[in-house]
Formats: C-alpha cells, sequence, structure tokens
C-alpha cells in the first residue's frame, strides 16, 4: 500500500496540473461542500480520491484540498496552522491574495464552527456561553484543588479577569497555573508528570500526555470540547517560578493568600496581586 503523502512544509509542484487533476480537485470541493456526506464518509475514502493527482502536480492547490480534508475531520490542526501560514506568504508574495481568500473561506466553511489556530480546532469564546464555559472551569479548579494543590487563573485568563472580568472573546482556551511540589527545576517535570497521573482518575477529562521538558504545558479537555492548559508553577526560596513567563519576580506575599476575580458571575483564584504577575 503506498504510503500517504503528508504535506509539512508547502510543496513546489513539479508539473503543472492537467486537466484531469483539475477535474479531480473541482470534484473533490464540491464533495466537501456537502457538509453531510464529508463528514461521514471515511477520511481514507476522500483522501483516496484526492492523491488522483499526480505526485509531481502536488502543490497550493492540492495542499489546500488536504488542509480542507483534515479540517474537515478535525485533524492535524497545528500542522494545518502552519501550512496555511506558509500558503499565505506564498500567495501573497505572488500577487494572489484573492486565491488565499477563496480557499480561506472553503476552509472556514469546512471547519465551522471551529476556527484553526495554533492550538487546534477550537471554539473561540465569543461563540461561546460565558456562563457554562465559568461553571466548567470552576468544577475543574475545584477538583484540583480537593487534590491538595493552590491553583489560580493564569496569563490571558487572568488578563481577561483582571481588565474585563471576562474571557478574552478571541481566546480559545483557559490557562490555569498549580503550584507543584517541586523546589528546583529538575524536579517540576517529575512532579507535573504526577499531577498527570492524578488528574487521570478525574471523570469527564481527556487528559493529553504530549508534554515535555521543552513544553511543560499539560492540557486537558472537557466533554464540552473546552480545553485547559496547566502550566507548572514552583517556588524556589519563596519566589514564583511559573513557566514561561514568572522567574522569581513575585515573591510568596505576592502571590497568598490568592486572591479572587470574577468572570460571567462566578470568582476565581488569582494570585494576591495579579497585576504584578500580569505585569
Amino acid at each position: 500500500m503506498p504510503r500517504l503523502f503528508r504535506p509539512r512544509v508547502l510543496p513546489v509542484a513539479k508539473q503543472p496540473l492537467s486537466t484531469k487533476s483539475w477535474e479531480v480537485l473541482k470534484s473533490f470541493d464540491d464533495q466537501l461542500s456537502e457538509r453531510e456526506t464529508a463528514s461521514t464518509t471515511p477520511y481514507g475514502d476522500l483522501r483516496q480520491f484526492l492523491d488522483q493527482v499526480p505526485r509531481r502536480q502536488r502543490g497550493v492547490e492540492y495542499v489546500e484540498r488536504v488542509v480542507c480534508l483534515y479540517g474537515t475531520k478535525k485533524m492535524k490542526g497545528p500542522r494545518c496552522y502552519s501550512l496555511v501560514q506558509q500558503m499565505r506568504e506564498r500567495r501573497v508574495a505572488a500577487g494572489e491574495a484573492e486565491l488565499f481568500a477563496n480557499f480561506e473561506k472553503r476552509l472556514s466553511d469546512a471547519i465551522h464552527p471551529y476556527h484553526l489556530t495554533f492550538h487546534g480546532y477550537n471554539i473561540p469564546f465569543k461563540d461561546r456561553e460565558t456562563e457554562k464555559i465559568s461553571d466548567e472551569l470552576r468544577d475543574i479548579i475545584t477538583s484540583i484543588e480537593a487534590l491538595g494543590h493552590v491553583v489560580f487563573i493564569n496569563s490571558g485568563t487572568l488578563l481577561g479577569a483582571v481588565r474585563d472580568h471576562a474571557f478574552i472573546l478571541h481566546d480559545d482556551d483557559v490557562d490555569l497555573a498549580v503550584i507543584l511540589p517541586a523546589t528546583c527545576d529538575k524536579d517540576v517535570l517529575s512532579a507535573h508528570y504526577g499531577l498527570h497521573d492524578e488528574l487521570t482518575a478525574m471523570p469527564d477529562l481527556v487528559i493529553d500526555e504530549k508534554f515535555s521538558s521543552k513544553s511543560p504545558v499539560l492540557k486537558i479537555q472537557t466533554t464540552s470540547g473546552l480545553t485547559v492548559d496547566i502550566f507548572p508553577a514552583w517556588w524556589i526560596d519563596n519566589r514564583l517560578q511559573v513557566w514561561p513567563h514568572t522567574r522569581g519576580e513575585l515573591d510568596r506575599s505576592d502571590v497568598l493568600p490568592l486572591g479572587r476575580e470574577n468572570i460571567g458571575g462566578i470568582s476565581f483564584p488569582t494570585p494576591r496581586k495579579p497585576e504584578k504577575m500580569l505585569a
């Protein structure tokens, strides 16, 4: 069985598209435009049809369809985001901004109501119910606190709470920081793995195990699709460390006892001096 071509870097076609290949691409577009048919047809069947385009003719036009197919099936979000940025640059440089706009519209239709970001496929908060998100976030924080951890809202979620008492409308995930039982940098990852093991026992959450020392962010997802990024925090000589933005600028009295900020009518824990962390 031939190995599928899975583009990561935007290829340059070695031959122009033939009339037959253009017919394949047009027919493929028609298949994806039928949302119900596209969603129920197996990925392999759709991909096999698209791959009638010979390899030497696979350039931007072909990759556009691959990305739309991935989007229809909610596959390989970060890769698609990278490819879309590459396509935008190439199309604009070639004076083909209108062609890119046409593709962007097709992709938007294929993944609606989701948006493609560097996080993957998510629904921005402007299109979600604030009360439901707040309820889910409260339940997650309560569960983490029940495990004995200090947890507070972090990064963009903290900024939205302090500035507007709301989630940032164009954002699409929630940020938390959990203070781990680590006293030096080298112990943080093992402590974070310990937190992962504790969270796997929590119901109604999907735990992403793909984190590393280069990006020690633990991602969890609720059954409604809300993504929560948990950033590791720890103390070194009573100075707070939060990966990747805080490296000892806050002392314990800046953080504890925790403060509170409201989002959607619900009070959430924050550092005692949230403005100092945001600065």
